[in-house]
């Protein structure tokens, strides 16, 4: 693991996001909600990172080797899209 000068946080951090479905599924909720409550997890917990002093924080959120159905895809990738606009535009809010 790669830390700072100063020693103790790490510059980068690596999450694998897995089981947002199955977590949706066991409330009876689509998976779609599940895929939002992890994009809002990821949110708040890179929030936590940065302010924690980490440079730079990686989310996997799609395995290339997985079979995934075309609305799976579709979804995530909406899902993605819409997070990753609405952080630019708190980002944009901060400056």
């Amino acid at each position: 693991m790669e830390t700072t000068k100063t020693g103790g946080v790490p510059r980068h951090v690596a999450v694998i996001m897995d089981g947002n479905g199955r977590w949706a599924q066991k409330r009876l909720l689509p998976r779609s909600a599940g895929h939002r409550a992890g994009m809002n997890n990821m949110i708040a917990l890179s929030e936590k990172l940065f302010e924690s002093g980490v440079e730079y924080c990686t989310f996997y959120t799609l395995s290339a080797g997985r079979k995934s159905s075309k609305d799976f895809i579709r979804s995530s990738v909406l899902t993605s899209a819409k997070t990753c606009a609405d952080c630019r535009k708190r980002a944009s809010n901060c400056a």
